[in-house]
């Protein structure tokens, strides 16, 4: 998160350390303008740019600079999971359990549940497409659990379930359900995968409703 504050301008300041970048958008809201600043202090170089907030791609461009830089941040560094269960604790003010069940595969103790009162299935692990990221995954209990009430045995029940996977940005490897994120977007992670699980377990209904 930025530090942000008021600047004798009457402008808002927002800052980032981000390892060795120090990033800071400078934002007029009487104008909708903002100014861009980024330098590397390693290498004493720096950039500057003047932005329009009206323009839609503006925010996103932000965005896109904040997560290359933090992901920049960790990309010399494997996955801690101390770091990452303090990370968690941090963002949210309360306490979380990581058990390794195999080298590298941590269960995370989480309390969201299903309807029946059985936790959703949880486990984090270094992602296999970029080290910088932390894969969020099920290892398949989540589409076995739902194997139990319902089969995915139809065209329509499997556009019903792809649907349900892409609306919460999730993938599906084999059967195992999973999201790739960043160290700092992690807790938010956690809930849109644990959400999408609940979904997924509750797809009969949606059965119930469209008839298929």
């Amino acid at each position: 998160m930025p530090y942000i504050y008021p600047t004798p301008k009457g402008r808002v300041l927002a800052e980032w350390s981000l390892q060795s970048n120090e990033a800071s958008l400078e934002i007029d809201l009487e104008h909708h303008t903002a100014e861009w600043h980024l330098l590397d202090m390693d290498t004493d170089q720096g950039e500057m740019c003047d932005l329009n907030l009206d323009e839609d791609t503006t925010w996103d461009w932000v965005a896109s600079e904040i997560g290359r830089l933090s992901a920049n941040e960790w990309s010399a560094m494997p996955m801690n999971i101390q770091s990452i269960k303090e990370g968690l604790e941090r963002t949210t003010g309360k306490s979380f359990d990581l058990y390794e069940r195999r080298p590298g595969e941590h269960q995370l103790i989480i309390p969201i549940f299903h309807e029946d009162a059985d936790m959703v299935d949880i486990y984090l692990q270094e992602s296999p497409k970029d080290t910088r990221l932390i894969r969020i995954c099920d290892y398949g209990l989540t589409l076995m659990r739902l194997s139990y009430t319902y089969d995915v045995n139809t065209d329509s029940k499997q556009r019903i379930l792809d649907g349900i996977l892409a609306n919460n940005g999730v993938q599906n490897d084999n059967g195992n359900l999973y999201l790739d994120t960043t160290p700092e977007m992690l807790y938010q992670g956690v809930l849109q995968f644990a959400g999408c699980a609940q979904k997924v377990c509750n797809i009969r209904y949606l059965q119930d409703t469209s008839g298929v």
